[in-house]
């Protein structure tokens, strides 16, 4: 091998190495490549960055685009929210006027029937107080015990009045609730705080439907905004509550009327009912709040009875022995009651077990009733704390009575029957009274001068009970274990006029306003009454044996009513031309186009209840917007590139279209009827000075260029979701 001075070697075969010297100032071939290669680098990096810029951008263009779907849902459910939510205050404003006018004539009434009922209970309570000190002695005092049991028991009821009573005359002038106009009471009217309620509610509905259009259109703005949209705006541009200002006579089917339902009709009557009727009632889809909300109605059934097959009687059953009861009876006349008697035994029943075959019953429709009907039955319950009075059926009567002045001015007013009873000295004198002899000792002047007297309406009598085994004449009689009695709760009997217990076969007399029947041997037999001492036994021919119980029944005299009728005041007293409440009515447009389901408005499919929300974000890049938004030079627009979103709501009310039913709700739904929101946006050119501060001219102008820009049916490709 040849040895170089450079001291290389060189490669087998390969042919002469040459060296060039390269001019001064002149690159290499290599280092041309190495160039050209850097350069071709930097352009695939170049393009390979405004790929990734450009696939970041188009993520977050679809990226907001969703967003701003999210965004137009928000804006149009806030805005017709905000409609359904005017429309629910209307309803429960409505609602509550009928409420206030129904409680007029309830709450109006409530003194006079609590005068009246405590009037009689405390003369009652005094004519036991004069009894007890005169009742002829029995055995043990059960007489004297029964009438204090008596006493008591008038006594707290007229404790419960006399407090409801002294509410009435100390703390509240109900007039200055329920009246009209108060008399000598200054001031504008109405005075009475439930008509102010009333005309207070009405201002108030009038205020939400007259704000409803601005403030519909201002809350879906707000939530557009709020989520980041450049503009938001919702379709119809004043969307107002569509209703209408009514009359107070419109009041009258809530109050008097009623809805009837019977399979597939429906009517409704503004009078002859119990209420629950609306002024613009239409079936089926109108039918009020009453019926289909509160459920306040009676169901109406048809049917056909089915046979009760009871099961097989079981060997072992035992029902006991045999009940049987013959005679009785004291020849008293009867009455209304309050208190117990003593209860007559009775064969033990069994429970019947089995089951029903054949027969059917269905629902086939239901009756409402409105609020008046549930205030009256509500205060009229109060009657059970004071059962011995006719508290409860005075607050119906009178409240009916006002109820009919409530819709024009009575040429008289009604009447009702004011009770006045009196405990005279001496039961004759009572007689005589009723006779005509003589009058009642305070009495007013005779009710005829031609006989002095004085009609006797009803005639009261307490009765104590007591029916034993033993005889009285018996020194074992009322032992414990031989008799049952009423003592501790005797019956109060109110007959109707004048009743002389004189007169009444059987009875004697045993003391002053006191006659007693007793019953002889015979009279009454039973076969098992073991509350007494009697049990079942059979004679030797296996016949039961009756065996006789013996009765003893006081009647004490408790007073006579001698009351007059007395004028029932009227609380709708106003003077013709006075601005009375008023409801807001369900107002569906001339041509109907708000009414259920949807109509034809001008050769067009009208909407209904939709409403369409709006959202534009201007064109904008995250990453280099200059160069990826602004692609047609920064002198022109480029609408193209805008975000646009819509979304559709329909505003519904699945029990009852009206402005009486508070469950209006909202609900999106898919985009359809396209010409008809290409209408809309005409129309809201005409009504942008409305809401001139929430929605700019130009803005509404470019939305309406760029969604006419798009063939109706490509829009579920641009806006579904």
């Amino acid at each position: 091998m040849t040895e170089r001075a450079d001291m290389t070697t060189p490669r087998r075969g390969a042919g002469p190495v040459r060296f060039h010297r390269a001019a001064p100032g002149r690159p290499t071939r290599g280092r041309r490549r190495s160039g050209q290669i850097l350069v071709m680098a930097l352009l695939a990096i170049g393009l390979m960055v405004g790929v990734i810029f450009y696939v970041y951008n188009t993520g977050w263009h679809v990226n907001r685009r969703l967003t701003m779907q999210n965004v137009a849902d928000s804006v149009a459910i806030s805005g017709a929210d905000w409609t359904a939510r005017s429309m629910n205050v209307i309803a429960m404003n409505n609602c509550a006027q009928s409420r206030m006018l129904a409680l007029v004539p309830v709450l109006d009434s409530l003194p006079l029937a609590t005068e009246m009922a405590l009037a009689e209970v405390t003369a009652w309570e005094a004519g036991l107080a004069l009894q007890i000190g005169g009742v002829p002695s029995t055995k043990d005092d059960y007489l004297r015990s029964g009438l204090e049991s008596l006493q008591q028991r008038m006594a707290d009821q007229r404790d419960i009045l006399a407090g409801l009573n002294e509410v009435f005359t100390a703390s509240l002038d109900m007039r200055t609730v329920t009246h009209w106009a108060v008399e000598d009471e200054g001031g504008p009217r109405p005075h009475g705080s439930l008509w102010r309620t009333a005309m207070a509610l009405e201002e108030f509905s009038y205020v939400t439907w007259q704000s409803s259009d601005v403030l519909a259109q201002a809350n879906a703005v707000r939530f557009g905004e709020a989520n980041g949209a450049d503009v938001a705006l919702l379709l119809p541009l004043t969307p107002q509550v569509p209703a209408r200002v009514g009359e107070y006579l419109d009041f009258r089917p809530v109050i008097d009327g009623n809805v009837s339902v019977y399979y597939d009709n429906a009517s409704m009557r503004v009078t002859g009912g119990e209420g629950g009727g609306i002024p613009d009632f239409a079936y089926p889809h109108r039918l009020g709040p009453w019926g289909m909300l509160y459920k306040w109605r009676w169901a109406r059934s048809e049917g056909e009875p089915g046979v009760f097959v009871p099961d097989p009687v079981q060997p072992d059953y035992d029902p006991g022995p045999p009940v049987l009861v013959r005679g009785g009876g004291d020849g008293a006349p009867g009455g209304r009651t309050r208190g117990s008697s003593v209860s007559m035994p009775s064969t033990p029943s069994r429970t019947v077990r089995g089951h029903w075959e054949g027969g059917w019953s269905q629902v086939v429709g239901w009756t409402t009733y409105g609020p008046y009907y549930w205030v009256r039955e509500e205060a009229t319950r109060a009657g059970a704390y004071v059962p011995d009075t006719w508290y409860g059926s005075y607050i119906r009567a009178l409240s009916d009575a006002k109820r009919s002045y409530m819709w024009a001015t009575p040429a008289e007013l009604k009447t009702i029957y004011y009770p006045e009873w009196i405990h005279t000295d001496s039961y004759p004198a009572a007689k005589a009274m009723a006779e005509g002899d003589e009058e009642p000792p305070g009495s007013e002047p005779p009710a005829s001068p031609d006989d002095g007297s004085k009609e006797i309406n009803r005639t009261l009598y307490y009765r104590v009970e007591v029916y034993s085994s033993i005889p009285p004449t018996s020194g074992n009689y009322l032992t414990p274990g031989t008799f049952e009695s009423n003592a501790d709760n005797p019956k109060a009997i109110w007959m109707a006029g004048w009743q002389d217990a004189g007169t009444w076969g059987g009875y004697e007399q045993v003391g002053n306003y006191v006659w007693r029947y007793r019953n002889s041997e015979g009279d009454l037999e039973v076969t098992h009454w073991p509350e007494i001492g009697i049990t079942y036994s059979e004679s030797p021919d296996g016949e039961p044996v009756f065996r006789p119980v013996y009765v003893e029944i006081h009647y004490i005299w408790g007073g006579v009513d001698i009351g007059e009728d007395v004028e029932v005041r009227n609380p709708f007293n106003w003077e013709e031309g006075e601005q009375l409440p008023r409801p807001l009515l369900f107002d569906p447009g001339p041509n109907g186009e708000l009414e259920y389901g949807h109509q034809r408005k001008g050769g067009r499919t009208a909407i209904g209840y939709g409403f369409l929300g709006i959202v534009r974000e201007k064109a904008k890049a995250e990453v280099w917007p200059r160069r990826f938004s602004d692609i047609t030079g920064p002198d022109e627009d480029a609408p193209v590139d805008d975000i646009f979103t819509i979304a559709q709501v329909k505003l519904f009310n699945n029990r009852s279209w009206d402005l009486w039913t508070q469950d209006w709700q909202v609900q999106l739904t898919p985009l359809s009827r396209w010409d008809q929101w290409l209408w809309e946006l005409e129309v809201a050119q005409w009504e942008i000075a409305q809401v001139g501060q929430l929605v700019e001219e130009q803005e509404l102008i470019e939305i309406d260029e760029y969604l006419r820009s798009i063939d109706e049916d490509m829009t579920w490709r641009f806006f579904k979701h």
